[in-house]
């Protein structure tokens, strides 16, 4: 005799199948949930795997590079992203970390790609001009490639290269990671909401393709700076460094508006404006002191400074 699956409420848990001996005349399509309120429909409870989509990395049959890419592509269009991924459906930490590993190894090869590049760069251009010999001690370009890929954050001593993750990315970025953390530091907030910890990781996952698009953004744009250093013409870049600042705001926007469809088209929390607000208020004050007080008063200095050339 085949044992009865369990039937548990997608969001929280709880189990419901104790009403099913009630139905004896006819079986309703709807469910609610008495513990959390969540209405679903009985069809996702008993067949949970058919709501997943063909390009989920999740749940594909085989965790290819392909299905991650558009999984990761998918991400930047959270309304119908979270329409498709499912409360419903089960969650599968270890892809979800194959995911997020992924994700993170493309991102630092392709800042160490860039930042090979530009330390080959760099050290030929330095080569070639007698007069920058005499002021440095250029190593050979491929020497270069090596240090500035495998350590592109590292501390260069005498040579000017900025880093490819500034202070207000490393703040953007770090808000970015630290978004889901209230729920989780806040037990009492996470029981009433009734909401499993593994969706939040889900959650946590599919977001991470947004803050490596901003490293990746700003790495593009320390190579074109310093390409054009090289080149003679980046005095006039360096003013645009302005705008990674002015920039802060739409990005802020675009997370916040990401997080709201999570909420309200993945999670179904009530107040799902509200939630959203406090996730990314409480986050960003984590951001700004692992930022800011950590290391001391870089960002402080790093803005000053950039305001000051900016307005001279």
């Amino acid at each position: 005799m085949s044992q009865a699956p369990t039937l548990a409420c997608p969001r929280c848990g709880y189990d419901v199948s104790g009403v099913v001996p009630t139905w004896t005349e006819s079986c309703p399509l709807e469910g609610t949930c008495s513990e959390c309120g969540l209405t679903f429909a009985w069809v996702d409870i008993y067949l949970p795997d058919r709501l997943w989509p063909r390009w989920s990395f999740e749940r594909g049959r085989r965790a290819s590079l392909w299905r991650a890419w558009r999984t990761a592509v998918r991400s930047f269009a959270p309304n119908t992203f979270w329409c498709e991924m499912r409360l419903e459906s089960r969650v599968r930490p270890a892809r979800l970390a194959i995911f997020a590993a992924l994700v993170v190894v493309a991102t630092w090869a392709t800042i160490a790609t860039l930042w090979g590049y530009n330390g080959y760069q760099m050290a030929t251009l330095g080569r070639q001009r007698s007069r920058w010999v005499g002021a440095y001690s250029i190593p050979e370009p491929w020497a270069m490639v090596v240090e500035y890929a495998l350590c592109p954050m590292g501390d260069r001593g005498g040579w000017w290269a900025p880093h490819p993750v500034t202070a207000p990315v490393a703040v953007f970025v770090v808000w970015c990671l630290l978004i889901p953390i209230p729920f989780l530091a806040m037990p009492t907030t996470l029981a009433r909401a009734m909401c499993r910890r593994t969706h939040l990781l889900r959650a946590w996952a599919c977001f991470l393709p947004t803050p490596a698009a901003i490293v990746l953004a700003s790495g593009v744009y320390w190579s074109a700076i310093i390409y054009a250093w090289m080149h003679g013409t980046g005095a006039w870049l360096v003013r645009t460094q302005m705008w990674t600042y002015v920039l802060a705001l739409p990005a802020a926007v675009w997370c916040a508006w990401w997080w709201h469809q999570c909420v309200r088209r993945y999670l179904r929390l009530e107040q799902p404006k509200l939630t959203t607000a406090l996730m990314m208020t409480a986050s960003l004050l984590c951001a700004l002191a692992v930022v800011v007080y950590l290391p001391g008063e870089g960002l402080i200095n790093d803005a000053g400074a950039l305001l000051l050339y900016w307005f001279k």
